[in-house]
């Protein structure tokens, strides 16, 4: 778990990224306590116990759970009998490194759909990156907006950030966007020639965000708040080409058709370049 120094040194970086990284990082209390205020215990409970076999037995099993669900709340379990309550976080499976398949089909049975199940089912292994050079696949519509004036259409609250795909409605005004480190996009986002998300055109910008493996997507993501994104670089896709241009229509740096270069080039130019052509290509954010 993050440790509170470690927090008060990268405070800085940006508020609502740290949200976002306690949030992910969230202790099995704090994740047991959120899963229930959004099931209910008692349902919370009859999961546990499976309750739908132990309706109208008289046994031991049936008393104890008896004895829990009168407890209340997780505030009475905890207290007065630590040991189920431990029992029941740790079996429920919603805390593994895992994918918890099963929960989510519960959770969808009882009224939560998986795009609004908690981030930390699908976003595992947060870790803090800092002023790093990230890539966002977009539209050409988008990204020339984008281009012009930052991000600012995102997904403003950091416990809906599973499924952003399922919510592109809620996607209004300033929040969280998903992005690769360089590395990231060589692996993952490109497919041969084809960038894997938007039709072909992306960004290349700088700021900070939380790198973490998504387990729906089987991959490493990088989640940032888009308000802080700077440098941003905008690549064209033209005729089975990536092209970078200057601000007076000048091409800097070009994919070629046979294959020799690819975006992951472009990329690599952008940050082994991007001071030399600062005044061609960069980028102040609107005010």
């Amino acid at each position: 778990m993050i440790k509170l120094k470690e927090l008060l040194l990268k405070e800085y970086v940006d508020t609502d990224v740290v949200k976002l990284w306690k949030y992910l990082d969230s202790t099995p209390d704090q994740k047991f306590e959120e899963i229930t205020n959004m099931l209910g215990y008692d349902r919370i409970i009859n999961k546990y116990f499976n309750i739908e076999r132990l309706v109208g037995i008289t046994s031991p099993t049936y008393q104890k759970y008896d004895a829990v669900l009168r407890f209340g709340n997780l505030q009475n379990l905890k207290a007065r009998d630590p040991k189920t309550y431990k029992e029941i976080r740790d079996n429920l499976g919603f805390s593994t490194d895992e994918f918890p398949r099963d929960f989510v089909d519960f959770m969808e049975r009882n009224g939560i759909g998986p795009q609004d199940a908690p981030s930390w089912l699908y976003l595992k292994e947060p870790t803090l990156l800092k002023n790093q050079w990230l890539v966002h696949g977009t539209t050409r519509t988008d990204g020339l907006m984008m281009a012009r004036k930052g991000f600012i259409k995102g997904i403003a609250d950091p416990t809906k950030l599973g499924l952003t795909t399922w919510l592109e409605g809620e996607k209004i005004g300033e929040g969280y966007n998903f992005a690769y480190t360089p590395e990231d996009f060589d692996q993952y986002g490109v497919d041969g020639e084809e960038i894997k998300y938007g039709d072909g055109t992306f960004l290349i910008f700088r700021a900070s965000g939380i790198r973490c493996f998504h387990v729906g997507d089987d991959e490493y993501q990088t989640i940032f708040n888009g308000k802080t994104a700077r440098d941003i670089v905008l690549v064209h896709e033209m005729m089975g080409s990536y092209v970078i241009y200057s601000k007076d229509g000048k091409v800097l740096a070009k994919t070629s058709v046979d294959g020799k270069y690819s975006p992951t080039h472009l990329v690599d130019w952008v940050v082994n370049n991007y001071e030399q052509y600062r005044k061609s290509i960069g980028w102040e954010k609107p005010r």
